[in-house]
């Protein structure tokens, strides 16, 4: 697994709105001419949901927007009278997922997931509690929204909970918060046909089981994401962030948030740990999967803390979304210096930093200076050239073989005829002695065996040229 790098961050907690904090939740979609960024931000003094404050704020959804990816701008909607009028609030007291729906269920092509809180200055809040359950807001333009009557699911999941429109599957699928005994913060999945027919599908609730809190949800719906036996003690899995990869045939990526929190631990005055319940700290880890339901973890970070004192030093929260630049991938994560800052209710915390990731580089098949070989699975192929995303340095190499069904090397294509490829390129041409079309062997069934030296193997891909 490969780490991105950390770059520049795009937006710190600056306004009104932003007194608190700024980051937690970040999700970019592409609008027309440019992309957009949902965001959540909350003001000095309002962590507590409460329903006889005037402005209602608490956690609220903010919007920005940039036509690069490294500019972002608020844009100022000027809807709610929260900390004045001119802000780019969007959604008050409530946080959650916003996807296009290709089928435009009941006329409408945006939606929002989200838990929502009955505050004064939104009148679609109106009867809503905070620990009821998940409902769906609808939206024409991505900035006014309005509820859909009734509740998607009647369980308080918490945290940030995803739905979106599987095309290959054909069917809406949704990654909630549930709650597990024994491993508690987990992530289930359910999948349905009709996003409007409530509640979505899930086992029968029953009001007598124990629940860590009222309402919880715990397995009425599969549970597809928990902590294993190689995690240490008091991680659980905070966010899930499902993301599809590739277009035809996708693979499934994830990045959810892993929490070791200091629940019941003492540390002598070493430091804060012990002090406040629900602490800990956060970074973020990375799962893959081929149907969305089986994933495999890496045990390391994907993104890991900063150094202590620095603006993410304690709490990572990976955005959803991913701006493709030629050779790179860029994503967006909202940092936290220390999740504690929750009680501290800390002035400017926070911020959404850009994260720049190899196209294709999530994973690689390693080698080092004394090298090493691998061999693909049978495979058939279409195009007239081999191409590889490899970063060899300047120290290595490697070298391409293909097989036939039977596992022996095919005439002019064996590794004493291999060229070797050095260097680093995401489309490194491979080549043979008598040059590099493979048009001949199309539509055949076949192997690659490869031999490295020094080198990362992050893709390779048949083109037509």
């Amino acid at each position: 697994m490969n780490s991105p790098v950390k770059e520049e961050p795009v937006l710190v907690a600056e306004t009104a709105v932003e007194s608190h904090k700024i980051g937690g939740y970040c999700q970019i979609v592409k609008m027309k001419d440019e992309w957009w960024m949902y965001y959540n931000a909350m003001p000095l003094g309002d962590f507590n949901y409460d329903a006889s404050r005037a402005d209602g704020t608490g956690y609220m959804v903010c919007l920005a927007t940039s036509k690069d990816g490294l500019e972002w701008q608020r844009k100022n909607v000027s809807l709610y009278p929260i900390r004045g009028k001119e802000n780019n609030v969007v959604i008050p007291n409530a946080y959650g997922y916003m996807f296009d729906d290709p089928k435009k269920s009941d006329g409408y092509p945006y939606w929002f997931l989200t838990h929502m809180q009955e505050c004064a200055v939104w009148k679609e809040a109106d009867g809503c509690d905070y620990w009821d359950g998940l409902y769906l807001l609808k939206s024409k333009d991505g900035i006014h929204w309005k509820r859909h009557p009734g509740m998607a699911l009647p369980f308080h999941m918490d945290s940030w909970n995803q739905c979106f429109y599987d095309s290959p599957l054909q069917k809406y699928v949704a990654y909630v918060r549930s709650w597990v005994p024994g491993k508690d913060r987990c992530v289930s999945r359910l999948e349905f046909e009709d996003l409007l027919s409530f509640p979505w599908p899930h086992e029968t609730y029953d009001p007598n089981r124990k629940r860590v809190r009222k309402n919880k949800l715990l397995d009425e719906i599969p549970v597809v994401m928990q902590a294993g036996p190689d995690d240490p003690p008091g991680m659980d899995l905070y966010t899930s962030c499902v993301e599809p990869y590739g277009s035809a045939h996708p693979v499934w990526l994830a990045f959810p948030s892993r929490y070791r929190h200091y629940d019941s631990f003492y540390s002598f005055g070493r430091d804060s740990r012990g002090k406040n319940e629900n602490v800990g700290v956060l970074d973020v880890a990375l799962s893959v999967s081929l149907d969305g339901i089986n994933w495999r973890r890496f045990s390391e970070a994907y993104v890991p803390l900063g150094m202590i004192g620095k603006i993410d030093a304690g709490s990572l929260y990976m955005g959803m979304g991913m701006i493709i630049k030629e050779d790179e991938i860029w994503q967006y994560c909202g940092v936290l210096s220390d999740r504690a800052s929750y009680y501290r209710m800390d002035q400017g915390v926070g911020a959404i930093i850009r994260l720049v990731q190899r196209l294709d580089g999530f994973v690689s098949a390693d080698t080092d200076h004394k090298g090493g070989e691998l061999t693909t699975p049978l495979l058939v192929f279409e195009g007239n050239r081999l191409d590889l995303n490899i970063d060899c340095g300047a120290m290595g190499e490697a070298w391409v073989e293909i097989k036939n069904s039977e596992g022996k090397p095919i005439p002019g294509y064996s590794m004493e005829e291999s060229v070797s490829v050095d260097r680093n390129g995401i489309a490194q041409k491979v080549w043979w002695q008598k040059g590099p079309d493979v048009s001949e062997l199309a539509g055949q069934t076949i192997r690659l065996h490869v031999k490295m030296r020094s080198a990362k193997l992050y893709a390779f891909q048949f083109i037509k040229s």
